[in-house]
């Protein structure tokens, strides 16, 4: 359900968007979430190849 953008999304310039991303896009607890992932990807994180590989899965395959 996409709902029409409240004033308050207006104002935080969120206008175009639906209402679960303008919500998680603005949730302390989901923006501390990010910045955590963010922090041990560069503390030496696991790439995606890693990880498929670590998983048992294909190599992702280009999108055409």
């Amino acid at each position: 359900m996409v709902r029409r953008p409240s004033q308050g999304m207006r104002s935080i310039g969120i206008e175009n968007t639906d209402m679960e991303t303008a919500t998680l896009s603005t949730h302390p607890e989901f923006l501390a979430l990010i910045e955590r992932s963010r922090a041990r990807q560069k503390a030496g994180g696991i790439s995606g190849a890693e990880m498929r590989r670590r998983l048992g899965l294909k190599r992702a395959t280009p999108r055409e």
